[in-house]
């Protein structure tokens, strides 16, 4: 009887959670989200950004970005960016740098992840240095949630890595125990809607 009992019980028990990421893979994905971190900045004040395109591809928070123009500082260079995308609804923007690449573009990961997932976030520093942060997916997109909500408490522009250090999206708005990131996926599709009009 103790056998059957205890079958039942792994059987009627969750699915374990995925394991933490070990320190090496961490500091991979904190060393590729470092490489691609921006900082984007008008007229109005700037924040985070993160290079998606080895030609000066930036995806950034829509707040950071004027009509006027935006300049993209990396290290410490500051470069000129043109506006190739502008989304209210995703609330991202997609810079072009003007200059000459290749720049250190981050991979990215089109497909989602699976809530309870593990996620990297990287962010600036006070003192100028990055600074890496480790949290979990709490929410995937759907269509009445369009958005990635994580645990990680980042600031709008900072990017949001797989444990791999794939980019997932980038925060649009930092909340109480958490922030919500746009998904690369929906970036995507609304720049190739945005191309071919």
């Amino acid at each position: 009887m103790a056998p059957l009992l205890a079958l039942a019980m792994v059987l009627a028990a969750p699915p374990s959670s995925p394991p933490r990421p070990s320190s090496a893979a961490l500091r991979r994905a904190f060393e590729a989200g470092e490489r691609a971190l921006v900082e984007v900045h008008g007229r109005r004040p700037g924040g985070a950004g993160v290079l998606v395109g080895a030609q000066g591809q930036v995806l950034t928070a829509l707040r950071f970005v004027d009509e006027e123009g935006v300049n993209v500082r990396l290290g410490a260079t500051v470069l000129g960016a043109k506006l190739l995308l502008r989304s209210s609804t995703l609330r991202v923007a997609v810079l072009d740098v003007v200059g000459d690449g290749p720049y250190p573009a981050m991979a990215v990961q089109l497909e989602p992840p699976e809530a309870g997932a593990w996620v990297v976030g990287v962010a600036p520093g006070r003192t100028g240095a990055a600074q890496a942060s480790l949290g979990r997916v709490l929410h995937v997109p759907d269509a009445a949630h369009p958005w990635l909500e994580t645990s990680l408490p980042l600031p709008p522009g900072c990017p949001v890595l797989d444990a791999h250090g794939r980019l997932l999206g980038v925060v649009v708005e930092q909340r109480p125990g958490g922030s919500l990131a746009a998904p690369v996926p929906a970036v995507r599709a609304a720049l190739e809607t945005a191309v071919t009009r």
